[in-house]
């Protein structure tokens, strides 16, 4: 399944808005997912949805990043500056 970053709780995991779809909101903690520290509110993900038992709702796991991070100055529409010469 796919996904975005909707919320960010780097104390208790995240929030992911699934897209395949469906509008439903899954979470998944910071060990469910190789790259954490790189994840960002607006992140496409990929993930696997399971229930865990007892269930308490569904759950992501195996988390990954599936968007390339933006940049600083291309989120922000900058460019290089030229040089007078």
């Amino acid at each position: 399944m796919t996904g975005r970053i909707k919320t960010l709780h780097p104390t208790y995991g995240f929030i992911v808005s699934t897209t395949d779809g469906e509008r439903q909101e899954l979470f998944f903690h910071q060990t469910d997912c190789a790259d954490f520290d790189q994840l960002r509110v607006g992140d496409q993900v990929s993930f696997e949805r399971v229930t865990p038992s007892p269930p308490k709702g569904d759950r992501a796991r195996d988390v990954s990043r599936t968007t390339a991070p933006a940049t600083v100055s291309s989120a922000l529409g900058d460019a290089p500056e030229e040089q007078e010469g």
